[in-house]
Protein backbone atom coordinates (compact mmCIF):
# COMPACT_ATOMS: atom_id res chain seq x y z
CA UNK A 1 0.00 0.00 0.00
CA UNK A 2 2.87 2.59 0.92
CA UNK A 3 6.02 2.86 -1.57
CA UNK A 4 9.40 4.59 -0.35
CA UNK A 5 12.36 4.65 -1.99
CA UNK A 6 15.21 5.49 -0.11
CA UNK A 7 15.73 2.99 2.49
CA UNK A 8 15.00 -1.01 1.96
CA UNK A 9 13.69 -3.11 4.55
CA UNK A 10 15.75 -5.66 6.87
CA UNK A 11 14.10 -7.02 9.87
CA UNK A 12 9.87 -8.19 10.21
CA UNK A 13 7.70 -5.12 11.53
CA UNK A 14 4.90 -5.34 13.94
CA UNK A 15 2.70 -2.88 14.88
CA UNK A 16 1.97 -2.64 18.18
CA UNK A 17 -0.26 0.15 20.24
CA UNK A 18 -0.15 2.36 17.27
CA UNK A 19 3.23 1.95 17.35
CA UNK A 20 6.13 0.54 14.75
CA UNK A 21 8.28 -2.18 16.29
CA UNK A 22 11.28 -4.58 16.04
CA UNK A 23 10.79 -8.16 15.62
CA UNK A 24 12.53 -7.94 19.09
CA UNK A 25 10.26 -5.42 20.32
CA UNK A 26 12.48 -2.63 20.00
CA UNK A 27 11.44 0.91 18.46
CA UNK A 28 12.51 1.93 14.81
CA UNK A 29 15.61 4.18 15.64
CA UNK A 30 16.41 5.00 19.20
CA UNK A 31 13.94 7.86 21.21
CA UNK A 32 16.07 10.51 23.04
CA UNK A 33 14.35 11.64 26.65
CA UNK A 34 12.49 14.69 26.74
CA UNK A 35 13.86 17.64 27.34
CA UNK A 36 13.16 20.16 29.90
CA UNK A 37 13.36 23.16 30.40
CA UNK A 38 13.82 26.35 27.84
CA UNK A 39 15.71 27.32 26.07
CA UNK A 40 17.01 23.95 24.53
CA UNK A 41 20.39 23.70 23.38
CA UNK A 42 21.41 22.69 19.89
CA UNK A 43 22.47 19.03 19.89
CA UNK A 44 25.56 17.79 20.51
CA UNK A 45 28.00 14.87 18.60
CA UNK A 46 27.03 12.54 21.18
CA UNK A 47 22.97 13.37 20.17
CA UNK A 48 23.90 13.11 16.63
CA UNK A 49 25.72 9.86 16.95
CA UNK A 50 23.03 8.19 19.12
CA UNK A 51 19.64 9.94 17.82
CA UNK A 52 20.29 11.88 14.34
CA UNK A 53 22.17 9.56 12.12
CA UNK A 54 19.93 6.56 12.22
CA UNK A 55 17.44 8.59 10.80
CA UNK A 56 19.00 9.01 7.31
CA UNK A 57 18.21 5.35 7.27
CA UNK A 58 14.14 6.39 7.68
CA UNK A 59 14.98 9.13 4.62
CA UNK A 60 15.24 12.19 7.36
CA UNK A 61 17.90 15.05 6.46
CA UNK A 62 19.22 17.97 7.43
CA UNK A 63 18.13 21.52 5.55
CA UNK A 64 18.36 25.21 5.69
CA UNK A 65 15.44 27.41 5.65
CA UNK A 66 15.32 30.78 5.45
CA UNK A 67 15.48 32.70 8.87
CA UNK A 68 14.65 35.79 10.81
CA UNK A 69 17.47 36.13 13.03
CA UNK A 70 20.16 34.49 10.95
CA UNK A 71 20.97 33.66 7.58
CA UNK A 72 19.42 29.76 7.87
CA UNK A 73 17.90 27.51 10.23
CA UNK A 74 19.11 24.04 10.31
CA UNK A 75 16.10 21.36 10.16
CA UNK A 76 15.27 18.04 10.35
CA UNK A 77 12.60 17.46 7.02
CA UNK A 78 11.71 14.11 5.85
CA UNK A 79 9.36 13.39 2.34
CA UNK A 80 7.49 10.50 2.18
CA UNK A 81 5.59 8.81 -0.64
CA UNK A 82 2.28 7.17 -0.62
CA UNK A 83 0.68 5.72 -3.29
CA UNK A 84 -2.69 6.99 -2.51
CA UNK A 85 -4.33 10.39 -0.78
CA UNK A 86 -6.10 8.56 2.14
CA UNK A 87 -3.14 6.78 3.71
CA UNK A 88 -1.09 10.56 3.68
CA UNK A 89 -3.83 12.14 5.15
CA UNK A 90 -4.09 9.47 7.90
CA UNK A 91 -0.17 10.14 8.72
CA UNK A 92 -0.64 13.52 8.71
CA UNK A 93 -3.34 13.47 11.27
CA UNK A 94 -1.30 11.58 13.31
CA UNK A 95 1.49 13.50 13.52
CA UNK A 96 -0.95 16.74 14.35
CA UNK A 97 -2.06 14.22 17.22
CA UNK A 98 1.55 13.64 18.00
CA UNK A 99 2.55 17.43 17.94
CA UNK A 100 -0.31 18.06 20.67
CA UNK A 101 0.71 15.57 22.64
CA UNK A 102 4.71 16.56 22.78
CA UNK A 103 3.90 20.09 22.77
CA UNK A 104 6.34 20.67 19.97
CA UNK A 105 4.84 21.58 16.26
CA UNK A 106 6.60 21.24 13.04
CA UNK A 107 7.71 23.89 11.22
CA UNK A 108 5.94 22.83 8.26
CA UNK A 109 3.77 20.11 7.37
CA UNK A 110 2.70 19.73 3.91
CA UNK A 111 -0.01 17.32 2.14
CA UNK A 112 0.36 17.38 -1.29
CA UNK A 113 -1.88 14.87 -4.13
CA UNK A 114 -1.26 14.00 -7.50
CA UNK A 115 -2.34 11.84 -10.18
CA UNK A 116 -0.71 8.29 -9.09
CA UNK A 117 0.73 9.21 -5.38
CA UNK A 118 0.51 11.65 -2.60
CA UNK A 119 3.78 13.25 -0.94
CA UNK A 120 3.91 14.64 2.95
CA UNK A 121 6.30 16.87 4.12
CA UNK A 122 7.52 17.21 7.29
CA UNK A 123 9.72 19.44 8.91
CA UNK A 124 10.98 20.36 12.42
CA UNK A 125 12.84 22.84 14.24
CA UNK A 126 13.27 23.97 17.63
CA UNK A 127 12.48 27.89 17.75
CA UNK A 128 13.49 28.50 21.35
CA UNK A 129 16.78 27.09 21.06
CA UNK A 130 20.34 28.00 22.32
CA UNK A 131 23.30 27.88 20.52
CA UNK A 132 26.71 26.75 21.53
CA UNK A 133 29.38 29.33 22.57
CA UNK A 134 31.57 30.02 19.41
CA UNK A 135 33.21 33.38 20.63
CA UNK A 136 34.50 34.13 23.81
CA UNK A 137 32.32 37.33 24.04
CA UNK A 138 29.12 35.43 23.66
CA UNK A 139 25.82 36.09 25.83
CA UNK A 140 22.82 33.91 26.38
CA UNK A 141 21.19 36.47 24.35
CA UNK A 142 23.20 36.35 21.81
CA UNK A 143 23.22 32.82 21.60
CA UNK A 144 19.54 32.64 21.94
CA UNK A 145 18.79 31.09 17.76
CA UNK A 146 16.28 28.66 16.71
CA UNK A 147 17.86 25.23 15.39
CA UNK A 148 18.54 21.78 15.87
CA UNK A 149 17.91 20.46 19.02
CA UNK A 150 16.75 17.13 21.09
CA UNK A 151 13.20 18.01 20.83
CA UNK A 152 13.49 17.43 17.22
CA UNK A 153 15.22 14.18 16.96
CA UNK A 154 12.86 12.77 19.67
CA UNK A 155 9.86 14.51 17.56
CA UNK A 156 10.82 12.48 14.11
CA UNK A 157 11.73 9.38 16.26
CA UNK A 158 8.49 9.26 17.19
CA UNK A 159 7.10 10.22 13.98
CA UNK A 160 8.99 7.42 12.49
CA UNK A 161 7.60 4.69 14.63
CA UNK A 162 3.89 5.76 14.07
CA UNK A 163 2.11 2.98 12.32
CA UNK A 164 1.62 4.79 9.07
CA UNK A 165 4.76 5.97 8.29
CA UNK A 166 5.68 4.48 4.94
CA UNK A 167 9.38 3.50 5.92
CA UNK A 168 11.26 0.49 6.85
CA UNK A 169 14.58 0.48 9.02
CA UNK A 170 18.28 0.20 6.64
CA UNK A 171 21.34 -0.21 8.50
CA UNK A 172 22.78 2.24 5.63
CA UNK A 173 23.40 4.70 8.06
CA UNK A 174 27.17 5.24 7.09
CA UNK A 175 28.17 8.96 5.86
CA UNK A 176 28.10 9.62 2.08
CA UNK A 177 26.48 12.15 0.09
CA UNK A 178 23.15 12.48 2.12
CA UNK A 179 24.47 12.11 5.46
CA UNK A 180 27.57 14.42 6.88
CA UNK A 181 29.73 13.85 9.34
CA UNK A 182 29.75 15.81 12.46
CA UNK A 183 32.75 17.95 11.67
CA UNK A 184 31.18 19.18 8.19
CA UNK A 185 27.58 19.51 10.35
CA UNK A 186 29.15 21.37 13.08
CA UNK A 187 30.89 24.08 10.10
CA UNK A 188 27.73 23.83 8.11
CA UNK A 189 25.36 25.33 11.26
CA UNK A 190 27.93 27.81 12.12
CA UNK A 191 27.86 29.21 8.97
CA UNK A 192 23.98 29.38 8.55
CA UNK A 193 23.69 30.60 12.37
CA UNK A 194 25.73 34.02 11.19
CA UNK A 195 23.56 37.23 12.19
CA UNK A 196 20.89 38.15 9.34
CA UNK A 197 21.34 41.53 7.73
CA UNK A 198 17.88 43.76 9.16
CA UNK A 199 16.04 45.48 6.35
CA UNK A 200 16.88 49.06 5.53
CA UNK A 201 20.32 48.71 6.62
CA UNK A 202 22.67 49.77 4.02
CA UNK A 203 24.65 47.09 1.88
CA UNK A 204 28.28 47.69 1.39
CA UNK A 205 29.38 49.02 -2.45
CA UNK A 206 31.17 46.07 -3.91
CA UNK A 207 34.08 47.47 -5.96
CA UNK A 208 33.59 46.86 -9.40
CA UNK A 209 35.85 45.57 -11.71
CA UNK A 210 35.02 47.55 -15.18
CA UNK A 211 37.12 46.42 -18.56
CA UNK A 212 35.71 48.24 -21.65
CA UNK A 213 35.30 45.51 -24.24
CA UNK A 214 36.95 47.91 -27.26
CA UNK A 215 40.07 49.02 -25.55
CA UNK A 216 40.15 46.66 -22.80
CA UNK A 217 40.97 50.07 -20.91
CA UNK A 218 39.36 49.73 -16.68
CA UNK A 219 36.25 51.70 -17.52
CA UNK A 220 33.24 51.09 -19.51
CA UNK A 221 32.39 51.24 -23.35
CA UNK A 222 30.58 54.31 -23.13
CA UNK A 223 33.06 56.08 -20.60
CA UNK A 224 35.52 54.97 -24.06
CA UNK A 225 37.08 57.89 -25.74
CA UNK A 226 38.96 55.50 -28.13
CA UNK A 227 35.82 53.33 -29.52
CA UNK A 228 35.20 55.33 -32.14
CA UNK A 229 38.44 54.72 -33.70
CA UNK A 230 38.31 51.35 -33.18
CA UNK A 231 36.54 48.87 -35.25
CA UNK A 232 33.15 47.15 -33.96
CA UNK A 233 31.85 43.98 -33.99
CA UNK A 234 28.38 43.62 -36.13
CA UNK A 235 25.90 45.50 -33.41
CA UNK A 236 23.96 42.61 -31.69
CA UNK A 237 20.88 44.22 -32.14
CA UNK A 238 20.66 45.75 -35.57
CA UNK A 239 23.91 44.09 -37.44
CA UNK A 240 24.95 47.54 -38.34
CA UNK A 241 28.79 49.13 -38.09
CA UNK A 242 28.50 50.40 -34.69
CA UNK A 243 29.36 48.79 -30.71
CA UNK A 244 25.78 48.16 -29.10
CA UNK A 245 26.12 51.76 -26.97
CA UNK A 246 25.62 53.23 -30.09
CA UNK A 247 22.85 51.64 -31.74
CA UNK A 248 20.26 54.17 -32.98
CA UNK A 249 17.65 51.32 -32.31
CA UNK A 250 18.70 51.08 -28.52
CA UNK A 251 19.03 54.87 -28.36
CA UNK A 252 15.61 54.76 -29.99
CA UNK A 253 13.88 52.27 -27.48
CA UNK A 254 15.39 53.43 -24.37
CA UNK A 255 14.10 57.55 -24.79
CA UNK A 256 10.37 56.27 -26.33
CA UNK A 257 10.14 53.62 -23.96
CA UNK A 258 9.53 51.05 -26.33
CA UNK A 259 10.80 47.49 -27.04
CA UNK A 260 13.44 46.05 -29.34
CA UNK A 261 11.15 45.33 -32.39
CA UNK A 262 9.30 47.98 -32.42
CA UNK A 263 12.22 50.38 -32.23
CA UNK A 264 13.76 48.72 -35.34
CA UNK A 265 10.72 48.87 -36.90
CA UNK A 266 10.61 52.82 -36.55
CA UNK A 267 14.28 52.96 -37.22
CA UNK A 268 13.82 51.49 -40.84
CA UNK A 269 10.80 53.45 -41.57
CA UNK A 270 10.73 56.54 -43.72
CA UNK A 271 10.05 59.90 -42.12
CA UNK A 272 6.35 60.79 -42.82
CA UNK A 273 6.22 64.04 -44.80
CA UNK A 274 4.65 66.57 -43.25
CA UNK A 275 0.86 68.34 -45.02
CA UNK A 276 1.38 70.84 -47.20
CA UNK A 277 0.35 73.72 -45.28
CA UNK A 278 -3.65 75.16 -46.84
CA UNK A 279 -2.63 78.55 -47.54
CA UNK A 280 0.95 79.71 -48.27
CA UNK A 281 3.06 81.42 -45.62
CA UNK A 282 1.48 84.78 -43.89
CA UNK A 283 5.00 85.62 -43.59
CA UNK A 284 7.11 85.01 -46.38
CA UNK A 285 4.70 83.80 -48.90
CA UNK A 286 6.25 80.55 -48.91
CA UNK A 287 4.47 76.66 -49.40
CA UNK A 288 4.73 75.87 -45.58
CA UNK A 289 3.88 76.34 -41.99
CA UNK A 290 4.44 80.15 -40.50
CA UNK A 291 5.82 77.95 -37.66
CA UNK A 292 8.44 76.86 -40.14
CA UNK A 293 9.25 79.58 -41.43
CA UNK A 294 13.52 80.58 -41.48
CA UNK A 295 12.43 84.52 -42.43
CA UNK A 296 12.33 87.15 -39.57
CA UNK A 297 9.40 87.50 -38.32
CA UNK A 298 8.52 91.08 -36.84
CA UNK A 299 7.52 94.51 -37.79
CA UNK A 300 9.28 96.24 -40.36
CA UNK A 301 10.06 99.06 -37.91
CA UNK A 302 11.41 96.79 -35.47
CA UNK A 303 13.13 95.01 -38.43
CA UNK A 304 15.08 98.83 -39.71
CA UNK A 305 15.85 99.45 -36.45
CA UNK A 306 18.26 96.29 -36.15
CA UNK A 307 19.32 97.22 -39.97
CA UNK A 308 16.92 93.69 -40.84
CA UNK A 309 16.07 93.52 -44.35
CA UNK A 310 12.37 93.26 -44.59
CA UNK A 311 10.09 90.71 -46.03
CA UNK A 312 10.06 90.65 -49.54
Amino acid sequence: MFAFARSRPLRVLQHVGGRRLLSDGALIVPVPEKPKGWPTPWITEEDATNYLFPLYSLGWYIVGNPSRYASRTASLACNLKFLKPSPASAFAREIIELSETENHHPSWLKVSHSTGSSVVEVCSATHSALRPEWDPADTPASRALEGLTVRDLRFAALVSSLSTFPASPSDDIEPGPTRPNWDDLCAKLQLWSAPKQPKGSPKQPEERKDSCIACGGPHTISACAMRHTIEPPPCAVCRGPHWRVDCPVVDLARRKNIGIVKAKAWVGRPAPNPPLPPTPCPNCGGPHWKTDCRQPQAPPELLRRFELPENP
